[in-house]
C-alpha cells in the first residue's frame, strides 16, 4: 500500500488579549467587582470588630499567647459572613460571556469556519454556559440540574477562599502588633483584599481566562464537528520570565502541540495558569498540504 503523507501543521495567529472588546470587558468589569469588594469590606470589618470585642491581650507576649491570636484569627475568619461575596455572579456572568464569544468566533474565522450556523451557535451557547459556570465557581457554588445554585465541593480558584485567607492574616497581624481594635477593622476595609488593586488582579484573570475558554471551545467545536486535527500550544508571553512564576508556565510550553482534551503539564487546560499570566494558548491544525515526510 502506498504511504500516508504526513500535513503540515499551520499555527492559529494568537489572539490578542488587548483588543478593543477585550480591554472594554476587563475595564466594566474591574469597576464592578471594586465596588462590591469595597461595600463587603466595610461589612466584614463591622463583623470582625464585634467578633473581636473584649478578645484584644496585652502588649507583651509569650509564644503561647501569640500562637492563641493566630488561632483566633482563624476562628474570627471562619466565623465571618462572606456570602456578599456572591454579587461577583451577576457582576461577571455577561463580560465573561461576551469576551468568550468573541475569541470563540475568532478562532473559527481563523478556522475558515464562516457560513457553518449550526457549529457558530453552539459556541456560542458553550460561551454563555461557561460565563455562568465559572460565575458561580468563583464563589464555591455550582447550577443543579433544576438550575438552582448549591455549594460546589469541587470548585476551582474560588475567590472567596482566597478572600477568607487574607482576611484571617490581616486579623493574626493585628493581633500580634497589638494595634486595637479600631485599626485593625481599619486594616480589614483597606486591606489587598477588598482593594480596587485586587479588583483589577479578578478582572484581568477572569478576562484571560474566558479568552482562553471561548477560545478552546471554538476549537473543540471545530474538531468535532468537521473533522479537523486541531491541537492546542502555551505560547509564552514576550516578557516572560522563570521567576514570574517558578518555571509552571515555562514547562507547559515545553509540551508543545497537545491534544485539545489533554492537561498541560500545570494541569490546565489552558490559560491562565495563575493569577495575572500573560501566556496565550493558540491552535494548530493541517495546512492541508503534504509535507513530502511519510507519516510514522
Amino acid at each position: 500500500a502506498a504511504p500516508f503523507l504526513a500535513k503540515a501543521m499551520r499555527r492559529l495567529k494568537p489572539l490578542n488579549e488587548e483588543r478593543g472588546k477585550v480591554q472594554h470587558h476587563r475595564t466594566a468589569l474591574a469597576k464592578k467587582v471594586a465596588a462590591g469588594l469595597h461595600k463587603l469590606g466595610k461589612h466584614v470589618s463591622a463583623q470582625a470588630r464585634l467578633l473581636l470585642r473584649h478578645k484584644l491581650g496585652k502588649a507583651k507576649k509569650t509564644p503561647e499567647e501569640i500562637a492563641a491570636d493566630v488561632a483566633m484569627a482563624q476562628s474570627v475568619a471562619d466565623a465571618v459572613d462572606l456570602s456578599g461575596i456572591d454579587f461577583l455572579i451577576d457582576a461577571t456572568e455577561a463580560d465573561l460571556a461576551a469576551v468568550a464569544a468573541d475569541s470563540a468566533q475568532m478562532v473559527l474565522a481563523q478556522l475558515g469556519v464562516t457560513d457553518n450556523s449550526d457549529l457558530v451557535n453552539q459556541v456560542n451557547e458553550a460561551a454563555v454556559k461557561y460565563a455562568e459556570d465559572r460565575a458561580a465557581e468563583m464563589v464555591g457554588m455550582r447550577y443543579d440540574a433544576a438550575g438552582d445554585l448549591v455549594p460546589s465541593a469541587n470548585a476551582e480558584y474560588v475567590i472567596s477562599d482566597t478572600t477568607r485567607s487574607l482576611l484571617q492574616d490581616t486579623i493574626a497581624s493585628g493581633l500580634e502588633d497589638n494595634i486595637g481594635l479600631d485599626e485593625i477593622a481599619a486594616n480589614i476595609e483597606d486591606s489587598f483584599g477588598f482593594s480596587a488593586e485586587r479588583a483589577d488582579l479578578i478582572a484581568r484573570t477572569e478576562i484571560s481566562r474566558a479568552n482562553s475558554e471561548g477560545a478552546l471551545e471554538a476549537a473543540r467545536g471545530a474538531a468535532d464537528e468537521l473533522g479537523l486535527n486541531v491541537k492546542k500550544v502555551w505560547q509564552l508571553a514576550p516578557d516572560y520570565e522563570d521567576q514570574d512564576d517558578d518555571g509552571i508556565c515555562q514547562d507547559n510550553a515545553d509540551d508543545g502541540a497537545i491534544d485539545l482534551d489533554e492537561q498541560f503539564s500545570s494541569g490546565d487546560d489552558t490559560v491562565p495558569a495563575h493569577p495575572n499570566c500573560r501566556c496565550v494558548v493558540t491552535f494548530e491544525t493541517d495546512s492541508g498540504e503534504d509535507t513530502g515526510e511519510e507519516d510514522a
